[in-house]
């Protein structure tokens, strides 16, 4: 389980540096299209970078825990009921808890669909006939 732990923080951490680099050889004007590719890619490093502040506990307290049963054969500090309890209980249920409730708070702020959607009360919007109003926000 820890070593599965340990491969979703890098790898989430790699993805989130290529978006970066991406995101900063993008060209601020241009066409619509790259704009909105822009904006998405801005978005996806938000929701990223949320995501690494929130479960950075977690995993820095994984890697400390290993450290310690690896070089000393016991969990170290967290062989103290304190730490092994209370930190474990921030770092592995605050946290993410933390991060779920921030998702939709970006999801409003980031997503104008979204956002006129919870506006209304989060009732169905009136589809269009007009086909040329399709995707446009």
């Amino acid at each position: 389980k820890q070593w599965y732990q340990r491969r979703v923080a890098v790898g989430t951490f790699f993805f989130f540096i290529v978006t970066l680099v991406k995101l900063c050889s993008i060209p601020n004007s241009g066409s619509r299209s790259r704009q909105r590719f822009r904006q998405a890619s801005i978005t996806v490093a938000i929701f990223t970078a949320i995501f690494l502040i929130c479960n950075l506990p977690m995993f820095g307290m994984v890697i400390v825990y290993l450290v310690n049963e690896i070089l000393y054969g016991y969990p170290g500090i967290f062989s103290q009921f304190f730490m092994n309890y209370y930190s474990w209980l921030v770092a592995k249920i605050v946290c993410v808890v933390l991060n779920a409730s921030l998702n939709p708070v970006l999801y409003f702020l980031r997503m104008k669909d979204f956002n006129s959607w919870v506006r209304k009360g989060g009732k169905k919007q009136s589809v269009s006939s007009d086909p040329s109003s399709v995707g446009a926000s």
